[in-house]
């Protein structure tokens, strides 16, 4: 996960019988971020499962928000989409879990946007 918020992967690995490690990802770049926090309605408030595509020039970058990734790991749930030095992203949608997909308007750059679910 983001440990420190600057936009890059940082990772905290457990030892058996020692203390956690955790490497920083401490790089000076110029390249931008935009961040994500899903909120899904009723049961799934972790919107554990949505999958969010960003439209970025002639491609399209996709990420499922999910608890782990494999065997006894754990991933934050806010995911990162990682940008060029213009950071740009023409359009951003959410498809949620129970199908629905959501146009997402007025994300930021370098930082955090709480996306909610439409009702």
């Amino acid at each position: 996960g983001d440990l420190d918020g600057d936009g890059d992967a940082d990772v905290v690995l457990t030892q058996s019988g020692g203390r956690p490690l955790v490497l920083r990802n401490d790089q000076q770049l110029t390249h931008h971020f935009s961040r994500l926090k899903l909120v899904g309605s009723k049961g799934n408030r972790e919107a554990i499962g949505a999958l969010v595509r960003a439209r970025v020039g002639a491609g399209t970058r996709t990420q499922q928000v999910m608890p782990s990734r494999g065997y006894l790991s754990a991933s934050e749930l806010p995911i990162t989409f990682g940008l060029d030095a213009a950071g740009a992203i023409d359009s951003l949608e959410v498809v949620w879990p129970d199908g629905k997909t959501q146009k997402i308007k007025g994300w930021k750059k370098d930082a955090v946007t709480v996306v909610e679910e439409a009702r």
